[in-house]
């Protein structure tokens, strides 16, 4: 955690530099055709006969032996302010047939800690929030390809605004959303 949870001034300070942090953000928004360069982490095929096959990737070619993919944001699923991510749809330029989902969680746009007694110790880290989701990942990885999406690791980017920020990198599943129904 970047400040004590407890520590009201300190909280105060923090909670300052997420905000000018979070106006540059609304300036420099993610948006439709932003892209990052990822070397995706590649899940293995689940061997039930009812999983979905992987989505399509580029052979390996960063040094880690995982291949390069450049995502460029689609549309933005969930983008307002205060959740605990950004969720957008990318196609890969090199295999625009493949959709993925990213969760991006940039802190000054999630939640922030507030230094109301009533808040004191209850904040939730956004790089503990985007740790914890991908452990949760790793751990479901029997599940992957059935009941829920392969996915592709978790990675450090650089937003528009130039604040360091967290994506999950996830397959895409069409459906129909809660509205629909």
């Amino acid at each position: 955690l970047a400040f004590s949870p407890v520590d009201k001034d300190a909280i105060r300070v923090y909670h300052s530099k997420l905000m000018e942090s979070r106006a540059a953000a609304l300036k420099a928004p993610l948006k439709t055709g932003t892209q990052f360069s990822l070397d995706l982490d590649i899940p293995c095929q689940n061997p039930d006969p009812l999983s979905r096959r992987i989505p399509f990737l580029p052979s390996p070619t960063a040094p880690s032996g995982r291949p390069t993919v450049c995502l460029e944001l689609s549309q933005g699923l969930q983008t307002e302010l205060n959740g605990f991510s950004q969720v957008w749809t990318a196609h890969s330029r090199v295999t625009p047939n493949s959709t993925f989902v990213l969760k991006i969680i940039q802190p000054s746009m999630c939640y922030l800690p507030h230094p109301d007694d009533r808040w004191l110790g209850n904040y939730t880290d956004p790089w503990n929030l985007a740790n914890e989701e991908a452990w949760a990942y790793q751990n479901l990885a029997q599940e992957q390809g059935l009941c829920i999406p392969y996915f592709f690791g978790i990675h450090e980017i650089t937003t528009p605004s130039k604040e360091s920020a967290w994506v999950l990198v996830l397959e895409f599943i069409p459906g129909i959303t809660g509205e629909d129904v």
